[in-house]
């Protein structure tokens, strides 16, 4: 169960293998627990018996990455992006696929620190109060090569000092947020395609941000012979080199030249206008051919692999194999419900050891997989917003709120229940005006009578109208399919070409 949730991207926590311990004890029932079972010393001493079960920190996948992390993605990827290389015929020319991709960075770091202290103090450090996050756009191909960076700060203008200690090579430029839009992608794409060497063609492998897909970039790439390839939706974290086998290494060791910075600066905490000189060095040493290359080939692009996409698939592998896991293989392809696998007869059993199947084991796994629950994504709901009359600085209770929400959706409703009902009131104020007070009709109730009428007679003649077009429509459609019942096959062998000929 254990390896199962791994390979389904939700790996087991400690509560919650404290819990599965607890639920396999209970089902096989071979002595009374305790409230407190199993503790953390028996947890531990588990584990260690279990040595191919190591306790790692987790890293977080988002549901949305889980759920578009499928073979069938995969293999509709593989797929076009083989069929692009091999029109380009770039199989065998890795200088001539490049991969690109931004990252984002803050002069405070995002690492935590291991100190030192004395006993009974509490464990502080002290870190830059420049929280400002600063974009990088690098870009590598699958031979090893690199781009000079494009470092993306937020603002309207800009400041000299911002790349005073960055190599001569790299590139700055500024955003409202800092992020990458499509008026600057295309600024980059045009010097990315002034770098490239002459030979042509070049495929650009990217993920499909808006900012990457848009027209003036790929026309421009067509006129330059290159072409772009986009990656699946949240795919990057297993299909994207720079993902796989760079970004990694490059937060690794800005995060230690972060570290570094004050002891090497006097004391002086790293700000905005550090960014690009710290992070140069980690940089170039992260984009080293050795890691881009890496990258390529753990990601399956280059060389081009369908086994090793497969095997990086993190949070929805393909379907357990018996031979890898054979009880949980087993308990999954029962059609019945989990809870009848919990009472097998003898000869069952008999059944089951000859095919090495533990019948306890089988108990455990049918509870523990009938309770796994999978996570589902979530999307945000409209709701109900407070009226624009309360500033975002009054504090408000929910019952204030709750007020203020129906004050602003009462007089819509209101409005709504009065449209829908006024045809209504409309048509029982006409039929109050037909007669008079002794009950004869007026000349006004007989011109809207002969009025109804005559609107009744034009409904009558469309509707008609509309019947004669249909059969018609239908005629049509049965003589169409009697020609192409009576088509035949012509083949004329000098010109060794089909010809379709209708008689």
């Amino acid at each position: 169960m254990v390896c199962y949730r791994a390979l389904h991207g939700m790996c087991v926590g400690y509560e919650e293998l404290r819990s599965m311990l607890r639920v396999a004890a209970e089902t096989v029932g071979t002595r009374p627990l305790t409230d407190d079972f199993p503790n953390d010393k028996f947890t531990q001493c588990w584990l260690a018996k279990h040595p191919d079960l190591p306790a790692r920190t987790a890293q977080l996948l988002d549901v949305d990455r889980a759920s578009a992390s499928t073979a069938d993605v995969v293999l509709h990827y593989f797929n076009n992006l083989q069929s692009v290389m091999k029109t380009l015929d770039i199989f065998d020319k890795p200088n001539r696929i490049w991969n690109c991709d931004e990252t984002g960075i803050c002069p405070q770091g995002r690492g935590r620190v291991r100190v030192i202290r004395p006993k009974g103090l509490r464990a502080n450090v002290q870190r830059s109060a420049d929280r400002e996050n600063v974009s990088i756009m690098a870009c590598v191909n699958a031979a090893g090569e690199r781009m000079p960076p494009l470092y993306i700060f937020k603002g309207v203008r800009r400041k000299h000092q911002w790349m005073a200690k960055a190599k001569k090579t790299a590139r700055c430029a500024a955003s409202d947020s800092s992020n990458i839009n499509g008026k600057l992608f295309l600024h980059w794409f045009k010097w990315f395609v002034s770098l490239l060497p002459p030979e042509r063609p070049q495929l650009l492998v990217l993920d499909g941000h808006l900012a990457h897909i848009q027209l003036d970039v790929v026309k421009y790439g067509t006129e330059n012979v290159v072409h772009l390839f986009a990656l699946p939706a949240h795919t990057s974290h297993f299909l994207q080199p720079l993902d796989v086998a760079v970004f990694g290494v490059f937060k690794t060791l800005y995060e230690s030249a972060v570290k570094r910075f004050s002891i090497q600066h006097d004391g002086k905490m790293p700000i905005k206008d550090d960014i690009a000189g710290i992070a140069s060095a980690p940089l170039i040493e992260a984009c080293c051919a050795e890691n881009a290359t890496k990258g390529f080939k753990d990601a399956g692009l280059y060389p081009l692999s369908l086994d090793v996409m497969m095997k990086k698939i993190i949070g929805n592998k393909p379907t357990v194999r018996r031979d890898e896991l054979p009880h949980l293989s087993i308990i999954l392809s029962q059609k019945a419900p989990l809870s009848n696998l919990l009472h097998v007869t003898e000869r069952q059993k008999r059944v089951l050891r000859e095919l090495d199947l533990n019948v306890d084991a089988l108990n455990v796994v049918s509870l523990l997989s009938s309770t796994m629950v999978a996570p589902q994504a979530q999307k945000r709901k409209r709701g109900d917003w407070v009226n624009e009359n309360y500033s975002g600085g009054q504090l408000l209770s929910y019952d204030m709120m709750d007020n203020a929400a129906s004050a602003k959706t009462a007089p819509i409703a209101k409005r709504k229940a009065n449209n829908e009902s006024a045809p209504k009131e409309k048509r029982a104020r006409d039929a109050m005006n037909l007669h008079d007070k002794a009950g004869h009709q007026t000349e006004r109730s007989k011109k809207t009578l002969e009025k109804w009428e005559r609107a009744g007679v034009r409904r009558e003649q469309k509707a008609e109208r509309a019947a004669a077009q249909r059969a018609k429509a239908q005629r049509i459609t049965a003589q169409c399919e009697q020609r192409l019942n009576r088509q035949e096959v012509v083949e004329r062998a000098a010109d060794g070409c089909t010809l379709w000929v209708d008689v």
